[in-house]
């Protein structure tokens, strides 16, 4: 199977890999040199944040002008404003 390299250095990965791999939109994945070889495999996977929505309840629900005070004060804090 051969694949173009792009001005950018980015090439399509052809989908008879993609499929054998299991991999798609969003996956990592994991780029080795052999001597004269380039392994590819797809990398574990280590869950995501989208994964785990909603297993933790919230403490507080903070106001929006809660959250814009607090941004403030941070930003302050950093720049070293008030």
């Amino acid at each position: 199977m051969l694949a173009r390299l792009t001005s950018k250095g980015q090439i399509t990965i052809p989908k008879k890999i993609r499929t054998h791999l299991g991999v798609s939109y969003g996956d990592v994945i994991d780029f080795n040199i052999e001597k004269e070889k380039i392994i590819m495999r797809k990398k574990a996977s280590t869950g995501s944040a989208r994964g785990i929505r909603g297993m933790l309840s919230p403490v507080k629900h903070h106001t929006d002008d809660e959250i814009r005070k607090g941004k403030s004060k941070a930003l302050a804090r950093k720049w070293g404003g008030k």
